[in-house]
């Protein structure tokens, strides 16, 4: 649903045919498909929280120099 919602605004965008693939479409403007853009964003949010919830406790620990791994 949402991907021709993308699509169709994109023809509009280029002024493509109706009949224009959707993955020419977005290769021909230059964005990722809207799976690979969703799994980008979730990699990004949990690279970003997991960074943050690291900093989170090496600061509370008690020693200063403390190595903590958290895999």
């Amino acid at each position: 649903m949402v991907d021709a919602i993308e699509h169709k605004a994109l023809r509009v965008a280029l002024r493509a045919l109706n009949c224009t693939p959707g993955a020419l479409l977005e290769e021909e403007a230059g964005v990722l498909p809207l799976e690979l853009r969703r799994k980008q964003q979730s990699l990004n949010f949990w690279a970003r929280a997991k960074s943050r919830h690291c900093s989170i406790y090496r600061s509370k620990t008690p020693a200063a120099g403390a190595v903590l791994n958290f895999h």
